[in-house]
């Protein structure tokens, strides 16, 4: 499994860096992506067909979409933009 990160994703990331948990989440999927904690979802949507969520905790959540077994991390969302973007989807 191969794990890319969009710019934004990347500019999130980076702003958030001083929290540790979304590192350790980010390496458990690397390690096991079926792990319980993470709430590992699939998303219906009609834009793109192969989208997905993992749970940080629960304030966030991962947005990520596959693309020939490359996984793509989107952005780290709060509960509201999360929402508000599966709802466009």
């Amino acid at each position: 499994m191969k794990i890319k990160y969009s710019k934004r994703f990347e500019r999130q990331l980076k702003r958030l860096r001083r929290l540790s948990q979304f590192e350790k989440v980010i390496n458990l999927f690397k390690e096991n992506q079926n792990h319980p904690s993470l709430h590992f979802k699939k998303i219906n949507c009609k834009n793109y067909k192969e989208t997905y969520s993992i749970r940080i905790d629960k304030n966030y959540r991962i947005l990520m979409q596959t693309e020939k077994e490359i996984f793509i991390f989107i952005c780290i969302c709060n509960h509201d933009e999360y929402d508000r973007l599966i709802k466009d989807c």
